[in-house]
């Protein structure tokens, strides 16, 4: 039976870190995890319908090439506490804050040691932007929220005539606009 090759891991960018005081590294749940786990190193309680910064004492210098995006764990999230914001560039290196915001109507506890967000390291491209008159055009166009639908896609019917195909478009687009007026509800935090 011929050996198999072993293989090697790839060499991973390494992400300095210091922590303060309570505080924990950085860890992964599992080999196949995408994020880190981040821990809070103290008590704190997150009124309802609020949005809270919480300094989880950790700083760090992330490789220039990459960032670090902070995100729900779903765990968390689940229990109506979400992360909102949250890159970290490479060039900070002050200490991280995770910006919260507890959609319950109960008082968000977390308790030292619990993680509590996590991030995800990933490449960041730098790009060059060009001022142009026109854009290329694309099938979908303008088409923002909502205009690929929820469902499977659809290819188009051959048989439609081209000038009834783009009634039909534009009735629906308006019918759909009319649909869509949601109704905005304006949440004030609690007294």
């Amino acid at each position: 039976m011929p050996k198999r090759k072993q293989q090697t891991k790839p060499k991973l960018p390494k992400v300095q870190f210091v922590l303060g005081d309570d505080a924990k590294p950085p860890t992964k749940a599992t080999d196949g995890s995408a994020g880190y786990d981040l821990y809070a190193p103290s008590f704190e309680t997150i009124p309802p319908q609020t949005t809270w910064k919480y300094d989880i004492n950790l700083q760090m210098a992330i490789p220039r090439g990459y960032y670090g995006r902070i995100l729900s764990r779903s765990s968390v999230a689940n229990n109506k506490l979400i992360t909102l914001a949250g890159v970290i560039d490479s060039d900070y290196t002050g200490w991280i804050q995770v910006l919260f915001y507890n959609l319950g109507d109960e008082p968000y506890v977390i308790h030292e040691g619990d993680r509590i967000a996590q991030i995800v390291i990933s490449p960041c491209l730098s790009v060059e932007f060009e001022q142009v008159d026109l854009l290329d055009e694309t099938a979908r166009g303008a088409g923002g929220f909502g205009s690929t639908g929820i469902g499977a896609v659809k290819p188009p019917t051959p048989s439609v005539e081209p000038e009834m195909a783009a009634n039909k478009t534009q009735k629906r687009h308006s019918e759909s606009s009319l649909s869509k007026k949601s109704k905005r509800v304006k949440v004030q935090p609690s007294q």
